[in-house]
């Protein structure tokens, strides 16, 4: 699903009685790993796939890994779609771009 990030942040800072609107407001809004501009659209899928790959990880080592799971797709970070992650091997995939057992399975079980 694709949607624009300023929409999702108002609909967050506004739901719940209105508690994180605080925290929008000061902290501004969350980025999802996508180089667009709030005008374009966000690829929600692609988003969590590298949010999966990064966590517990050092910046370097997070872009180096995502690097390798963007090569084993295909090098173009547009091809990683479910569709294509599916299509993939799993370890290959894992073994390839370096995920551990766990990330894999859950960017799979995306």
């Amino acid at each position: 699903q694709r949607f624009r990030l300023s929409d999702a942040v108002r609909h967050v800072a506004l739901a719940d009685g209105r508690r994180l609107e605080k925290v929008v407001i000061n902290c501004g809004a969350p980025t999802l790993y996508s180089n667009v501009e709030d005008t374009e659209d966000v690829d929600t899928f692609r988003s969590l796939c590298r949010i999966v790959v990064g966590q517990q990880l050092a910046g370097a080592a997070a872009k180096t890994i995502w690097a390798r799971f963007v090569t084993s797709l295909g090098g173009d970070a547009s091809l990683i779609t479910p569709e294509a992650v599916l299509a993939s091997d799993m370890e290959a995939l894992r073994s390839s771009a370096g995920l551990s057992n766990a990330k894999a399975r859950s960017i799979f079980d995306l």
